[in-house]
């Protein structure tokens, strides 16, 4: 307890300095509150949080399941939008930005996500590329930034080791299909497999993949292969089509 206590106060004094100049601030947040609204009351997620974090330190934000956490770091690029307070990054008021100006804002504030956000029709270096098209680099750019950052994480040759990991799934099953579905919105029903399963003549079975429910619907891929006679099979991914999931079927398989 000794420890906790000389390292809170050494914390508080440092955050001191700060306010008074001593340090480059990089992220403020003052007065922050997010409230979520639900049948049985309000519901304070994060709760009138005042920091100062200086450019280049490296900060944690620990706590148990359902303190916040994922909130606040939402909260910094108003992925969640604040009930109130401000959050300025780099002496820009984040919380008081356009839209336009706030798309602009997050291509500088980098983010990685709990679930997937990957698009498995792209390999590694096109899902790198990808909101590099969206922010209109040249192909040029893209193609030099790309490289750089495959390097950096140490990927390279990793496209050609996507598309192995994927052959062998695919080689793993002589009959049936494997499928690539893609749960992305609100309107996605996370329980589809065992409706599938339920509705149609056919095994399914979940290869890989992850689903994460948000207060905005299920986001993540999952693989699957399903088997069954051909018609059953193509009865089960017209009905899959008619959802709001996205299909991809892996022209591999027989």
């Amino acid at each position: 307890m000794v420890h906790i206590n000389a390292f809170l106060s050494s914390w508080i004094e440092r955050h001191f300095l700060l306010e008074q100049g001593g340090e480059a601030i990089m992220i403020s947040i003052k007065g922050l509150n997010k409230i979520f609204k639900s049948s049985s009351g309000d519901v304070k997620a994060v709760e009138d949080l005042n920091i100062s974090i200086p450019k280049g330190e490296i900060f944690g934000v620990i706590g148990y399941s359902g303190a916040g956490k994922s909130t606040l770091i939402r909260l910094l690029n108003r992925l969640e939008e604040p009930t109130s307070g401000e959050v300025i990054i780099d002496d820009q008021d984040v919380t008081n930005l356009s839209t336009n100006k706030l798309r602009e804002a997050r291509q500088d504030i980098a983010m990685i996500f709990q679930h997937f956000n990957l698009l498995w029709s792209r390999t590694v270096r096109e899902n790198i590329a990808f909101p590099l098209e969206i922010a209109k680099v040249s192909k040029q750019e893209r193609e030099k930034r790309v490289d750089e950052l495959i390097q950096l994480v140490g990927l390279s040759g990793s496209d050609r080791d996507e598309e192995d990991a994927l052959s062998t799934i695919v080689s793993q099953h002589e009959s049936g299909k494997v499928l690539h579905l893609h749960f992305v919105g609100e309107k996605t029903n996370q329980a589809l497999i065992s409706e599938i399963a339920k509705r149609f003549p056919v095994a399914v079975n979940i290869l890989h993949g992850k689903i994460t429910q948000t207060k905005k619907g299920a986001y993540g891929t999952l693989i699957v292969h399903i088997d069954g006679s051909s018609e059953a099979i193509q009865e089960a991914i017209h009905y899959i089509e008619e959802t709001s999931v996205e299909v991809e079927v892996s022209s591999d398989v027989s």
